[in-house]
């Protein structure tokens, strides 16, 4: 992970992450959380959202076979195929 980001970005980012680390597929980070795609096969593609801590705050299953590019406050933006991107609702805490 570290040689995605350049020294300040990963001194930035290192300092938040939690000691005990898994492997995961993807990841996206946003407003303190960590988006992290499971590795875990089944039928939706999952995603793990961590806080500053590390523990996990929700479990996001997202269409099979699609790809997270873009979380906001409001919506997350998916990719279904190679011409369809759709937005989803991004599920809050709150609501859990």
């Amino acid at each position: 992970m570290k040689s995605e980001y350049d020294d300040l970005r990963w001194d930035a980012l290192k300092s938040v992450l939690p000691e005990v680390k898994a492997p995961a597929n993807n990841m996206i980070y946003h407003n303190g959380e960590f988006w992290m795609e499971s590795n875990i096969l089944g039928d939706t593609e999952m995603w793990l959202v961590l806080n500053s801590k590390g523990q996990i705050t929700r479990v996001v299953h997202l269409p099979k076979d699609s790809m997270l590019m873009h979380v906001s406050d409001a919506h997350l933006g998916v990719r279904l195929d190679d011409v369809t991107f759709a937005l989803f609702t991004n599920p809050k805490p709150e609501a859990l």
